[in-house]
């Protein structure tokens, strides 16, 4: 991906356990090869709002004025699986 001195990567989120779908949350985000930062998020129960729209799980600024690489990884942990829902990403 090339950007120039801001990233801000945005996801759907889940927020409610419905049967036995996968609704935990669990990301990694690597900045040109270095680690650089997690998003997680494990609802507990039923929501009247089953999922978070437009949420910023990743952000980087004032960064040099050349091309970058993020990755998003998505990690899944020992008790189960992660959900990777991309919503958009704005970057400068």
């Amino acid at each position: 991906l090339r950007i120039g001195i801001g990233i801000y990567a945005y996801f759907i989120v889940p927020n409610s356990i419905q049967g036995n779908a996968t609704v935990n949350t669990n990301i990694s985000f690597v900045l040109d090869g270095e680690p650089a930062g997690n998003l997680t998020h494990n609802p507990t129960g039923k929501s009247v709002v089953p999922f978070l729209y437009n949420q910023l799980g990743f952000a980087a600024e004032n960064l040099q004025n050349v091309t970058h690489t993020l990755e998003i990884v998505a990690n899944a942990p020992e008790n189960g699986s992660s959900v990777v829902l991309f919503d958009h990403i704005v970057y400068t």
